[in-house]
């Protein structure tokens, strides 16, 4: 069972939708530390981990978002899925798919590309616990026994 969580596949979205998120990869390619600062600003105390410090907090993602705008991104950018092919594995193997997002991210680009998905795949997207990155933040038990459930009943 392949369980893609928001896979950021632009590819999928439309009109103003894939504008703005081909805008928001740029931007973040330009100058990530003053969207990872806009990130922490929009946190509460609520969203940290247990023990984990808004510093800490910081440089984690200041590190990580280093590492995706120099080495992920491009990629993103770039990528192009061939629907085809997935939909011709996905009929002749026994490998299953069921596209997935956060509840709480369902306004921004990554949850609507894995709605686009299912679209594409004539699915229906399950939702997960939290946001984007869901099994890596305090909703991380309710993530994993959402993912438990999908695999168990699949």
């Amino acid at each position: 069972m392949l369980v893609p969580h928001e896979p950021i596949l632009l590819q999928l979205l439309v009109g103003n939708e894939l504008k703005q998120a081909e805008l928001f990869m740029e931007e973040l390619k330009k100058d990530h530390r003053s969207q990872v600062i806009k990130l922490l600003s929009n946190l509460e105390i609520d969203d940290l981990k247990p023990g984990q410090s808004m510093d800490v907090l910081a440089e984690l993602l200041l590190s990580n978002s280093t590492y995706f705008t120099e080495h992920e991104i491009p990629g993103i950018l770039n990528y192009t899925l061939n629907i085809n092919r997935i939909k011709i594995v996905l009929a002749s193997a026994s490998t299953q798919m069921l596209p997935a997002g956060g509840a709480a991210s369902r306004e921004f680009f990554p949850y609507r590309c894995a709605v686009a998905l299912a679209e594409q795949l004539g699915m229906e997207i399950v939702e997960f616990p939290g946001d984007h990155g869901g099994y890596n933040s305090t909703t991380h038990k309710e993530f994993a026994n959402q993912l438990h459930n999908v695999l168990v009943n699949a």
